[in-house]
């Protein structure tokens, strides 16, 4: 397999999965409009065989404006999350909901004095 064809496979899975806070795939959010599968494209289906360009460039003409509320939408869940992940983080007497990974951070459970070797 030639190494264009499958970069191109990987960044097309890449633009057409789903954000996890957002809800949209980045395709959307850049282009405002789905990725069309190849799978798509081959096969001929009623979508393909009537496909009219003219009407199509006017719908996306159309759907400029709600590519930037897509981009609002998914800055304001975003915004939300942080928003409750600090409330959560700054609760007196709770543990946070995602401990920290940094070194010494946290005490570890393991002493000097325990162990096998250790009475």
């Amino acid at each position: 397999m030639h190494l264009g064809r499958r970069t191109d496979s990987v960044l097309w899975s890449y633009r057409t999965t789903l954000g996890g806070s957002t809800g949209e795939s980045p395709f959307t959010l850049v282009y405002g409009t789905e990725a069309t599968i190849l799978a798509e494209l081959e096969m001929p289906s009623h979508r393909i065989l009537h496909f009219d360009e003219e009407h199509n460039s006017q719908l996306l003409k159309e759907h400029l404006g709600l590519v930037d509320e897509l981009r609002e939408t998914a800055f304001i869940r975003n915004i939300t999350i942080q928003e409750l992940d600090t409330k959560c983080s700054q609760q007196e007497g709770k543990s946070p909901m995602f401990p920290s990974r940094r070194p010494g951070a946290t005490k570890s459970r393991y002493t000097k004095t325990s162990g096998k070797t250790q009475p």
